[in-house]
């Protein structure tokens, strides 16, 4: 019987579970389109790029659609078994429910593993790869100002005291990133035109290196710089667009340094957090599927799976806000959402099988 029962529970579940991973999979890629459409920049990249970045974009909702999907999944398919009297069937025959659950546990486990790949893994580069794209996409930042400049662009650094509104700077120092040339004039301009950032300069100085790597210097009138500003460029990248080995690493230099690790630590934990969830979603599911005395079914289940869902993650933002207000450690900001969902988990379950 046990083997039988895993096949027909495996079978019950299997056609909502699909059907429910296509719909919110497909929710979390039309919104990382809405998000590409948003920008009014995307119409200039090649077809191949915008692939790219919708997919760069779509990475980083993988981590919460996944264990969103099983669980909506799960919970119209028991539904429908406790609707055509299975699984009442099932426990007059001898199943216990660790017996009933235990398929749906092993699928859990399944999609938790998939979730923990795309959380260490997907995400980090989606994050990384997105930013990075838009950035390039609505190019440096050539608003007037009167405090410092600094623009870092492919292959060189730009500082300026001031830009004004005609774009003109003051105290200028322009650096190339290989060392080979540092430039410096008290007054220039800087425009941005067809995907290149060109920096002209007056009455400064020039220090370049020759290939024996002595330095020369010398004085000019005029002094002009091209650089061009490449899409998907290379940046510094944040906690959560490291993967787990680098952001191990840089925890440890961080460390060292005597630098602030709370949110670093918080995008580890996180990691280990949400895939945890998972198979506590799977044996919430029995809980909720449970037939009540006002109706609603499938339906009724499906719709309590999305606000227990949304809600989790909900928590997850709480957390974060708890931590960036210096109240939350990054331990609780990282699991107090999913030690509320086992205590939710725990005591429905006790509620649904303690006769």
């Amino acid at each position: 019987m046990p083997r039988r029962l895993t096949v027909h529970v495996l079978r019950a579940v299997a056609l909502p579970s699909l059907l429910a991973s296509v719909s919110v999979i497909g929710l979390a890629a039309l919104g990382a389109a809405g998000q590409l459409a948003a920008h009014p920049l995307t119409e200039a990249l090649p077809g191949d790029r915008v692939g790219a970045l919708l997919v760069a974009l779509w990475m980083p909702l993988l981590p919460a659609a996944l264990p969103l999907a099983l669980f909506a999944g799960l919970v119209a398919g028991v539904a429908r078994m406790e609707a055509d009297g299975e699984v009442e069937a099932a426990r007059a025959l001898g199943a216990g429910p660790w017996q009933l659950a235990a398929p749906t546990l092993a699928l859990g486990l399944l999609v938790a593993g998939l979730t923990a790949g795309a959380a260490a893994w997907g995400e980090p580069w989606g994050r990384h790869t997105a930013r990075t794209a838009l950035a390039d996409l609505q190019g440096p930042d050539l608003r007037p100002r009167q405090g410092p400049l600094v623009l870092q662009v492919d292959g060189a650094l730009l500082g300026a005291a001031a830009l004004d509104a005609g774009g003109e700077l003051r105290d200028v120092v322009l650096w190339r990133d290989d060392g080979a040339e540092l430039v410096r004039a008290p007054h220039g301009s800087v425009t941005l035109r067809d995907g290149a950032l060109t920096v002209s300069l007056r009455d400064g100085e020039a220090h370049h290196r020759l290939p024996d790597g002595t330095y020369v210097r010398w004085r000019f009138g005029g002094y002009q710089a091209t650089v061009p500003v490449r899409w998907g460029r290379r940046t510094g990248r944040e906690p959560f667009e490291l993967a787990p080995r680098a952001l191990l690493r840089t925890i440890d230099e961080r460390r060292t340094r005597g630098e602030e690790v709370r949110f670093h630590q918080l995008a580890l934990h996180r990691r280990i957090a949400v895939p945890l969830a998972v198979p506590l979603l799977t044996l919430l599911a029995w809980p909720l599927a449970r037939p009540r005395r006002w109706g609603g079914g499938t339906a009724r289940g499906v719709l309590l799976a999305v606000v227990v869902g949304v809600g989790y993650y909900l928590l997850l933002r709480v957390g974060d806000h708890g931590l960036r207000s210096h109240h939350w450690p990054p331990i609780l900001a990282a699991y107090g959402a999913t030690v509320v969902l086992a205590l939710i988990a725990g005591v429905a379950w006790w509620r649904r099988w303690r006769r």
